[in-house]
């Protein structure tokens, strides 16, 4: 993750855009006609597919004709929600003949406690430690099952210091730990853990405290924070998707159509 403060798309310039977000524990909608902007956050369903459509429906006031490019959170996270929150936006794109573009859900949520510091309250959604503070690293974590997490850190203009990948608590304090003793450079480093899941609240708050950084839950649409940040995103073939999901057999058969009457 790279953040340019110059150079960012004007989304007037896009009849209207949908940005959807499905990684982890909520789905977040948000939809951009001209600088209108309608957003959604609700917690995942069992029937998250039909739900989905509904949703959408609902945040694009049952207009998506009028759709010209979607948005979509890349992960890491839930296989189920990341399969089912790509073929609706895939679906969409097809149908309809527009693009998709895509970006990381850690990055996002980075991003959503950097607009936060620097907004003009200077504080976040909703913190467990000082979100007043300006901070020189972000560590945003998501559930990765197993007793992992996945995780990544960003300096404060969106630089990647730590790739993306998913390890143990104890390897992430002590990576942290090195991060900040590396960059310490004769003065304090400010670090935070970030987080939209308060259910990793306590193992988080146990890193943090080995790593004598902070915590912030952060409670901000991810689909709306797209919005803000989609110079960011990346082009989503049609036939592209994250590494660990397979494309469905639709999918591969046309592709398949498409490689032969190319010959």
């Amino acid at each position: 993750m790279h953040r340019e403060t110059s150079g960012k798309r004007n989304l007037k310039e896009i009849m209207s855009v949908l940005s959807i977000e499905g990684s982890g524990k909520f789905l977040s909608l948000a939809f951009d006609r001209d600088g209108d902007v309608k957003r959604q956050r609700i917690c995942m369903h069992n029937d998250l597919c039909e739900r989905l459509i509904d949703e959408i429906d609902d945040v694009t006031n049952h207009r998506k004709d009028d759709i010209s490019e979607v948005l979509v959170g890349d992960g890491p996270g839930s296989f189920t929600s990341l399969r089912i929150v790509f073929s609706t936006a895939k679906g969409l794109a097809l149908a309809l003949g527009i693009p998709v573009r895509k970006l990381s859900v850690l990055s996002l949520i980075a991003l959503s406690v950097l607009d936060s510091i620097g907004s003009a309250n200077g504080s976040a959604d909703n913190s467990v430690g000082d979100s007043k503070k300006a901070y020189d690293i972000v560590i945003p974590l998501t559930d990765a099952r197993k007793g992992r997490l996945y995780y990544a850190a960003y300096s404060d203009c969106g630089k990647t210091l730590v790739r993306p990948g998913d390890k143990s608590p104890e390897e992430i304090a002590s990576e942290v730990a090195s991060l900040l003793r590396a960059r310490a450079n004769g003065s304090q480093t400010k670090a935070v853990f970030a987080i939209d899941d308060d259910s990793l609240t306590s193992c988080a708050k146990d890193m943090a405290g080995k790593c004598g950084a902070e915590l912030i839950l952060s409670e901000a649409n991810l689909a709306e924070t797209m919005l803000r940040h989609s110079d960011m995103c990346s082009i989503l073939e049609h036939f592209q998707g994250p590494t660990y999901i397979r494309r469905s057999d639709a999918e591969e058969n046309l592709l398949g159509l498409k490689r032969y009457t190319a010959k």
